[in-house]
């Protein structure tokens, strides 16, 4: 019989508060290949300079869980999930009318995959049973220019599959504690793909200054693969795994004089930050598990920070990639 996909509309409207706010949905239970997570909302003020692309609208979530049983697959904020679903093949977000007119509906889609590559049967969640895997999402206020925000919720199962993997990324907080170094404990157990970074400090301006000014991973003791890279560095290599147009998604443009057309059109200024907050830690660069970091056997998997400024009473964060191997296409538990 020929391979069947099925994609279902979990909750084709569901309102999410304008407060601060916890909601979820039961996932169903044949093998899923991704979710695709969808907000809608409207803009609510008449001033068209006061929209942003997708800023506000990420920034309404907060926190994205999938749990299974109670235990995290996914676990971070929406912004956070968008890059690291860019980071795999063919997951880039989409959206409809980003437009800056009052009363304009707009929506933005995020896939959630739990593969590296959508659609691959060897690489999904497997099947679970009723009420044993959440989809979870906490909101926060709605901010000043887009309000009335709803979720449109879908998964893709792939109904034949006997997966023999799948993804894994739960986030890790931590305050830089002081200038200089920082470790932070990675999870140990499963392969790790690799490491996206988000230090609450980064640079911006005139300031060069990170969290994460130098990188090195250790295993129990030992550095291994990366030692004391730079912040720019781990920056720049995002660019392997993501378009660098993303970065002009958020700009403006202006007049030299109004009156004068086109011709005398400044440079367009890029004002989207989220893409600055970022770099990546590749361990799995053909994606073929290669070079990945194993970490069975292993009793300590640290990055040690070089840290250039302390977080004071703010946290820093990284995204550990897992890969999860599954006996005979089930979860263990």
């Amino acid at each position: 019989m020929q391979p069947q996909i099925l994609q279902t509309m979990l909750t084709p409207s569901r309102v999410i508060a304008a407060g601060v706010a916890t909601d979820q949905v039961d996932l169903v239970v044949n093998p899923i290949s991704h979710i695709l997570f969808t907000l809608r909302a409207v803009n609510a003020v008449a001033a068209g300079a006061a929209y942003t692309a997708l800023s506000e609208m990420l920034a309404k979530i907060t926190n994205i869980n999938v749990k299974y049983r109670g235990a995290s697959i996914f676990n971070g904020t929406l912004a956070d999930m968008l890059v690291l679903n860019m980071l795999r093949k063919m997951n880039a977000w989409g959206s409809s009318q980003l437009s800056n007119v009052n009363a304009d509906i707009r929506t933005l889609t995020i896939p959630l995959s739990f593969g590296r590559a959508l659609y691959n049967p060897d690489e999904c969640f497997p099947a679970t049973r009723r009420g044993d895997l959440i989809l979870q999402w906490t909101s926060a206020a709605d901010g000043a220019n887009i309000t009335t925000f709803t979720a449109e919720i879908s998964t893709v199962e792939l109904l034949d599959a006997t997966p023999k993997r799948f993804v894994k990324t739960v986030q890790t907080q931590q305050a830089m504690a002081g200038v200089g170094l920082n470790d932070i404990n990675l999870p140990v157990g499963n392969k790790i793909l690799g490491v996206l970074m988000k230090p609450f400090t980064f640079p911006t301006g005139a300031a060069l200054t990170s969290s994460f000014g130098k990188t090195t991973l250790r295993v129990d003791g030992v550095e291994m693969g990366y030692v004391a890279i730079g912040w720019n560095t781990m920056h720049g290599a995002l660019s392997r795994r993501i378009p660098p147009w993303w970065t002009d998604v958020e700009h403006i443009h202006g007049f030299v004089d109004a009156a004068a057309g086109q011709v005398n059109t400044q440079q367009g200024t890029r004002i989207f930050t989220l893409p600055r907050q970022y770099g990546y830690l590749e361990l799995d660069p053909n994606d073929d598990t290669t070079y990945a970091l194993d970490t069975r056997g292993a009793a300590l998997i640290q990055l040690r920070e070089d840290s250039d400024v302390a977080d004071a009473a703010n946290l820093s964060s990284v995204y550990p990639i897992e890969l999860v191997e599954l006996a005979q296409g089930a979860i263990g538990g």
